[in-house]
């Protein structure tokens, strides 16, 4: 069980992000280019797994974005509550991250929507001012958050989202979720999203 955010960071670091070559190795051999490893955040939505759970005990449990966007009700109700968006929050606002890696489309659009509620100014890679649109019942996770930049954009183009608020900036950068990568290719799983 993680104290806080900076135990869950060190704690994520050591059992996920070291040894993964193919994955993470990818993503810190690109921003060690640009930034110091302080500056670096990498942001999935949901601290703990969301999960379906098999009937028969000793099948796996089921997870990934089809599980989200199966019940998008109940994922946006837990991702968005006070506590665990003001945990995000928080990790966010006491780093000294200027760049934030989103893990998959529900992590971009989710993080879009947390900055947008702080009042934060966002525009896309071309300067322009963007307004996310209204959604209720957690319709927003089975959407990309500009179905004109779905993630095989940003990865083309090596690009992000840039957001200000007050006296800070950041980059944030839509990439595919970890569970995407099979042996070092893309199995594009995130980009796809489940009718429900």
């Amino acid at each position: 069980m993680c104290k806080n955010s900076a135990d869950f960071q060190k704690q994520f670091l050591e059992r996920v992000i070291r040894g993964d070559h193919d994955y993470y190795g990818k993503i810190q051999r690109r921003a060690q280019k640009k930034w110091k490893p302080a500056q670096i955040a990498l942001f999935d939505l949901c601290r703990v797994s969301f999960v379906r759970r098999s009937a028969v005990s000793h099948e796996p449990h089921k997870s990934g974005d089809g599980i989200a966007c199966s019940r998008p009700d109940v994922f946006a109700l837990y991702v968005e509550n006070a506590q665990p968006a003001s945990w995000t929050w928080e990790r966010i606002l006491s780093s000294q991250a200027v760049e934030i890696i989103a893990l998959g489309r529900i992590a971009e659009h989710g993080l879009l929507r947390l900055f947008a509620s702080k009042g934060m100014s966002i525009r896309n890679d071309a300067g322009a001012e963007f307004a996310l649109s209204k959604s209720k019942g957690g319709s927003w996770v089975s959407e990309y958050a500009d179905s004109r930049f779905k993630l095989g954009y940003w990865e083309k183009n090596r690009s992000g989202w840039h957001i200000e608020g007050g006296s800070r900036t950041w980059k944030l950068f839509p990439r595919y979720h970890p569970s995407a990568w099979v042996q070092g290719h893309h199995a594009f799983a995130s980009a796809h999203v489940v009718k429900i």
